[in-house]
């Protein structure tokens, strides 16, 4: 069954208010794009479509656009724009293929839809890109690794700690994300099938004032985000090759640090 694009009205925001308001709980989705004018500054202005109920949590977005979804009470999974993929999930990532992969609650792996059928994929997923390269991390293991059809499992391993969490993967199959070092440390880290894991912080001039702790997305031209120490002050960064641009304070890092904690004392292959 297809979840087609809804037929209800849209609600009108703009990114100035950086916040919608709608009757009933559901989801809603910014949809196209338009400018408008306040004085001598132009505002962009947002079509938000209303999708879903309040149960259901978009975890990802094409360029179609389809959106990921998983349905927090029922544990379902389905694509806005495309098929309903079954029970028993959880983050649906969905690639510009209309592929998409999501954790099974149950089974403690994942499955990976190619358009036609459900394929068991032996890790949690916490990516996809255009390739079909899952990313993610080995259960009973604080691995990180990578699976596709075309080349099975892949293991990358981790900087050397007990935990690894958060995960991207590009369109030249680069993944970043985030592991423990030997010494206990969370640290960002890179890896591609030339040069193996690395430490994200070995990138960065000895004199740096940063430290990298997670990696939470690549472009494809290499741009990573994530969260990092500045002056002891957790704050969002953009890093091009060895230059780390400041996004600023990054105030909810410690609940999700809290977070990474209680999910890194939790047995593997729960």
């Amino acid at each position: 069954m297809l979840r087609p694009h809804p037929t209800a009205a849209t609600i009108r925001t703009t990114s100035a208010m950086g916040r919608h308001t709608h009757a009933g709980a559901a989801v809603a989705v910014m949809l196209g794009l338009c400018a408008t004018s306040l004085g001598a500054q132009t505002t962009p202005a947002y079509d938000a479509t209303i999708i879903g109920t309040d149960s259901d949590a978009p975890d990802s977005i094409n360029n179609v656009p389809q959106i990921g979804f998983h349905d927090v009470g029922s544990w379902g999974v389905w694509i806005w724009n495309g098929p309903d993929l079954g029970d028993r999930g959880w983050y649906c990532y969905v690639n510009d293929l209309g592929h998409a992969v999501w954790d099974d609650y149950y089974a403690n792996t994942a499955r990976f839809w190619n358009g036609s059928e459900n394929i068991d994929v032996p890790l949690l997923a916490g990516a996809i890109n255009n390739n079909d390269v899952v990313a993610g991390r080995l259960n009973h293991s604080p691995d990180a690794a990578i699976w596709s059809p075309a080349g099975g499992l892949q293991v990358i391993g981790t900087l050397g700690g007990i935990c690894g969490w958060y995960y991207a993967i590009n369109d030249a199959n680069t993944v970043v994300g985030t592991s423990e070092t030997v010494h206990g440390d969370d640290h960002a880290f890179i890896w591609s099938a030339d040069t193996g894991i690395a430490d994200l912080n070995d990138r960065l001039p000895p004199d740096s004032p940063w430290t990298l702790i997670t990696a939470r997305g690549i472009n494809s031209a290499g741009e990573i985000v994530g969260v990092g120490v500045r002056d002891g002050e957790h704050r969002g960064y953009l890093l091009r090759d060895e230059t780390v641009i400041d996004l600023g304070s990054c105030d909810l890092y410690a609940p999700l640090r809290h977070q990474r904690v209680w999910l890194c004392s939790l047995p593997y292959g729960l």
